[in-house]
């Protein structure tokens, strides 16, 4: 789920109905999402994390 702020407030709008097709959102004209809400996980689950970075000497990632 996404929370969304806009200029007629906030909303909330499911990740299905999103993303409308190449580059294009239902996010209108001064609209921010301002966090996106996971499920839990189930139990006994397990996490990770990837950095990807330019090098391995510098500590800026690209994406993470």
């Amino acid at each position: 789920m996404l929370n969304v702020h806009g200029v007629d407030g906030y909303r909330q709008v499911p990740l299905s109905g999103f993303f409308l097709g190449p580059g294009k959102t239902v996010l209108k004209s001064g609209d921010i999402v301002t966090s996106i809400q996971f499920p839990a996980p189930p139990a006994k689950s397990a996490g990770k994390y990837i950095k990807l970075g330019r090098n391995t000497k510098s500590d800026l990632a690209i994406v993470g």
